[in-house]
């Protein structure tokens, strides 16, 4: 018989996956060394936390969006040059 569940919402799916993050960061704290994918959990974890402008402050700078300036310079947007240049373009964020 087929499983007439619905699927998770967006919102629900992102608590579940926090949720499997925490449980997997808790075994971290265990006196041994965390492995590769407990480590990639725990990052995932704080990663959650951050907001968008975080996010692309962390961004390596070559991983940065660019924007052309008014003299079709590209011009390495930071997140408060991104959020202006949004403001400026009509464009959300």
């Amino acid at each position: 018989m087929k499983d007439l569940s619905l699927k998770d919402s967006p919102k629900q799916a992102k608590k579940r996956q926090r949720m499997e993050l925490e449980m997997t960061a808790t075994t971290i704290k265990q006196k041994r060394d965390p492995t590769p994918s407990e480590i990639a959990a725990a990052c995932l974890l704080i990663q959650l936390s951050w907001t968008t402008q975080e996010s692309l402050r962390r961004l390596r700078a070559d991983w940065r969006p660019m924007v052309k300036a008014g003299d079709n310079r590209l011009v390495d947007m930071t997140s408060d040059d991104l959020e202006a240049h949004h403001e400026r373009q009509g464009c959300e964020s």
